[in-house]
């Protein structure tokens, strides 16, 4: 691992597959929302590295901040994959 190269020791990780069991849940549908953040969205290190590393200033900042959100979908399905290093917020509605 180096300072801009944060995944070598994931590199042999592989997806996850997530499974959650909800007991007392009584809707029988639901709607799905989650909002993901991982190396190819919303990564604001991962836009710094991909522009080179630049020295972080007020203009840099402003930039990543404007372009770095989380890819969102919306679906019914009951497993969720995730990347290493992957955080995933999961709203279920119903």
């Amino acid at each position: 691992m180096t300072y801009l190269n944060r995944y070598t020791p994931f590199s042999n990780l592989g997806k996850m597959k997530v499974s959650l069991v909800l007991k007392g849940f009584t809707a029988k549908k639901c709607h799905i929302v989650e909002k993901i953040v991982n190396q190819k969205h919303g990564s604001a290190f991962d836009e710094w590295v991909s522009m080179s590393a630049p020295k972080i200033d007020e203009q840099i900042i402003d930039y990543l901040k404007s372009i770095c959100i989380p890819k969102m979908n919306t679906k019914d399905e009951e497993i969720a994959t995730l990347s290493p290093l992957e955080v995933r917020l999961i709203e279920i509605h119903y």
